[in-house]
């Protein structure tokens, strides 16, 4: 259904935005904005669209064919993601990219394990086998090392001995980052003090198991370095997670932030350290732009932002209406869920309004466009589950990114 155009809110939108195609070079204007930022941030507008991860992929892949980009930072599981990248950098026994992908089918599996990933870790191991390794580009986890795996440990643990409280650990992880942190575990001091220390031997037999190996490979190196590393801040990790609801998302985006560190220095070492970033708009975005009291904690975006003023870039993307891969419950199945077109007042619905088809807009300059998104204004931040309303946000979005890409309809990802 289309929304009239006359006289439409969206006129500054529509006068300020430069079309956005299919074709790669339709990115040039965004390479241009980005400069020479060496730590780019690409949100998503959810776990589950397909035009989130083209894009994503189109733009990551330029940066690292013309502007030297060595190395792709996705928000998940540091362990887990390094089989991927042994498989892109032509290290270790697995040869298929569907094989490499496995490690990363912690839930929501669907939002590394589809086809558009697929093909992009397929492309970088043929670009990297031409290189020599000092000069490839790796793949990398942002979490702390073990959580995917421990939050699984936690869930049995809970199952048993505390039924009330996994359920809303499960509700707790479906959510985006700063909406969870406020739901309250509700368990008493004796079962989460059972629920830390095991989570703690847990961990540390991963680090363990991990720091037996034998490696000379430099990333091999490294990944063994920031495992003791981690490992030495975990207890503050896992007691924020259940003693202290409030701090969650801060250590998690602070602790994200000293392992971009560490990948930097790790990477200006080997002569490029620049970083491109792939997670949620939540945790891409300066969190110092949402409005409401509750999400108002570090989010990565803002955290690099506050380390890296000059270098960093952030980028959104949006869509309007669709579909889009999600679950109707915890460890649900993937479905193709319809997403409605956004309320009106939204960000998603202000773009809509504009007729275009896809838009990229500059969030930096000094046209009404810019400042009518320095208002704040309702933004969609669904996650991994869908069901009932899309939860939402309040934000300025020209304080939030640099730039955003907005797809009017989309449509699900392809799970594999």
């Amino acid at each position: 259904m289309k929304r009239s155009l006359s006289h439409s809110p969206a006129d500054p939108i529509r006068a300020a935005a430069l079309p956005f195609l299919a074709d790669p070079r339709s990115l040039d204007p965004l390479l241009d904005w980005m400069g020479e930022a060496s730590i780019v941030l690409i949100g998503e507008g959810s776990y589950g669209t397909h035009e989130f991860q083209q894009a994503r992929i189109s733009l990551t892949r330029r940066l690292i064919e013309e502007r030297g980009f060595t190395a792709v930072a996705l928000d998940t599981d540091w362990q887990l993601a390094r089989p991927v990248n042994r498989f892109v950098r032509g290290r270790g026994r697995t040869t298929e990219a569907a094989e490499a992908l496995a490690s990363l089918g912690t839930y929501p599996s669907w939002r590394w394990k589809n086809a558009d990933m697929l093909d992009f870790i397929g492309w970088l191991r043929t670009h990297n086998d031409a290189l020599d390794p000092t000069r490839q580009t790796g793949i990398y986890g942002l979490n702390l090392f073990g959580i995917d795996s421990i939050r699984e440990q936690s869930l049995t643990l809970l199952d048993r001995v505390a039924p009330l409280s996994a359920a809303r650990l499960r509700e707790r992880s479906s959510m985006p980052p700063g909406i969870a942190a406020y739901l309250p575990m509700e368990m008493n001091a004796a079962v989460k003090e059972q629920l830390i220390a095991r989570l703690l031997r847990h961990h540390h037999a991963l680090v363990e198991a991990v720091m037996q190996q034998r490696e000379v490979d430099t990333d091999d190196y490294f990944f063994l370095v920031e495992n003791a590393r981690q490992s030495r801040s975990a207890e503050d990790y896992y007691r924020s997670l259940y003693l202290d609801e409030m701090s969650i998302w801060q250590i998690r985006a602070t602790h994200a932030a000293n392992l971009l560190d560490a990948l930097l220095e790790h990477k200006e070492r080997l002569g490029s350290a620049k970083i491109v970033i792939w997670t949620h708009n939540v945790l891409a975005g300066d969190n110092r732009a949402v409005e409401d009291p509750a999400n108002s904690g570090l989010s990565l975006g803002q955290a690099m932002r506050e380390r890296h003023i000059a270098e960093t870039y952030l980028i959104g993307q949006t869509t309007d209406h669709g579909t889009v891969a999600a679950a109707s419950g915890w460890d649900f199945p993937v479905e193709r869920c319809r997403l409605p077109e956004a309320p009106p007042g939204s960000v998603e619905a202000l773009f809509h309004q504009s007729g275009l088809p896809r838009l990229l807009l500059n969030l930096q300059g000094d046209d009404d466009a810019v400042e009518q998104l320095r208002e704040p204004m309702q933004e969609r931040i669904p996650g991994a589950i869908l069901s009932g309303e899309v939860p939402m946000i309040s934000v300025r979005l020209a304080d939030q990114f640099d730039a955003v890409l907005h797809f009017d309809e989309t449509r699900a990802l392809e799970s594999i």
